[in-house]
């Protein structure tokens, strides 16, 4: 991901003034990364399609998340800006959430493995 990219983002979701670190944290259907702002570190998700139904499909899902939160379930939503959640650069769509450590677990899998995402 560019410097101008990462800065696009920081600037359009408000996530702090400098950027202090950025590590890929996963790439598989999606690319994830860990992004450390001087106002905290954030989940950045590029997107694998630009569709107009993929588009609709994540607005709705973080839609529903916030009515979720609204009801007092623990939920982690994307971060909106002025035009939805997600947002294109340099010809790419993404995702920002605030990061959270975590325990990813293979869909299938009895197994677990810690990860920062």
């Amino acid at each position: 991901m560019g410097s101008q990219i990462i800065e696009d983002i920081r600037r359009s979701y408000g996530l702090g003034t400098q950027t202090v670190d950025l590590s890929q944290a996963t790439e598989s259907q999606h690319s994830v990364w860990r992004l450390t702002t001087d106002n905290g570190s954030y989940a950045v998700k590029k997107l694998n399609s630009k569709s107009p139904s993929w588009i609709d499909r994540y607005e709705a899902t973080e839609r529903i998340a916030g009515q979720f939160a609204d009801l007092g379930v623990s939920t982690v939503s994307a971060i909106r800006t002025e035009t939805g959640v997600t947002s294109e650069f340099d010809g790419e769509l993404y995702v920002v959430y605030p990061w959270v450590d975590g325990t990813q677990v293979a869909i299938g899998s009895s197994e677990s493995r810690t990860s920062d995402y």
